[in-house]
């Protein structure tokens, strides 16, 4: 899943908006859900939050810019202000979430910038061969 950044942060900026805040509150809760689910928790290996922009302003500013804005989106997913996991629930999930900054690798120079800059949330699901 993805999410544009305009939604979520300001220009260059990694702390969530109000209006990124409330559109979490509504979306990962019932995201989160799923995951936990008994049946589907045993296939699930990783959630991978992963931060991306364009390719305005240099590699590194932009590397440390989508790592600060996937954080951002984990803290307020899983950190200990979250108020819709709690308890053993959310050290579980604590213990599959991997926090990324990609920059601009994996923007494409025929995109609009605004489509370069995004939060996209994924799962890894395990192989036949994972423990």
């Amino acid at each position: 899943m993805q999410f544009n950044s305009e939604l979520l942060f300001d220009y260059n900026k990694s702390n969530l908006k109000s209006e990124g805040s409330n559109f979490l509150a509504q979306f990962m809760p019932k995201y989160f859900e799923v995951i936990r689910d008994e049946k589907y928790r045993p296939y699930i290996k990783e959630v991978v939050i992963e931060g991306h922009t364009d390719k305005k302003g240099g590699y590194m500013f932009n590397l440390q810019l989508s790592q600060d804005r996937a954080r951002s989106v984990a803290e307020y997913c899983i950190g200990d202000d979250n108020s819709f996991i709690s308890g053993d629930e959310l050290e579980q999930l604590r213990k599959i979430v991997t926090v990324n900054g990609k920059s601009y690798s994996g923007a494409r120079d025929d995109e609009p910038p605004e489509a370069a800059r995004k939060v996209v949330i994924k799962l890894s699901l395990k192989d036949d061969n994972s423990e």
